[in-house]
């Protein structure tokens, strides 16, 4: 799974734009959760390495997914990081 955003002169950030990176962010927290219950679950003995493992990579994917869409939004807005926090 990647994303791939649209050419620079394709795009045209909705008015909504903010909202969806609060909602990412929030995204975000959800998934670092879930890599927070895989890592007590493996501390605990609670699942094999070979079934957490896989999924642990995923999630760590799909974080490393959001982070992407969240820079390349605030890029495009011209929000390096300023204003949605």
């Amino acid at each position: 799974m990647s994303f791939k955003p649209p050419e620079e002169e394709e795009f045209h950030p909705a008015p909504d734009s903010a909202i969806t990176i609060v909602r990412l962010k929030r995204a975000h927290g959800y998934v670092d959760d879930a890599l927070g219950a895989a890592e007590s679950c493996q501390e605990d003995n609670l699942i094999e390495p070979r079934y957490l493992g896989p999924t642990a990579v995923e999630l760590m994917d799909i974080a490393h997914e959001i982070r992407g869409l969240i820079s390349t939004l605030r890029e495009r807005l011209g929000n390096k990081g300023h204003g949605v926090d």
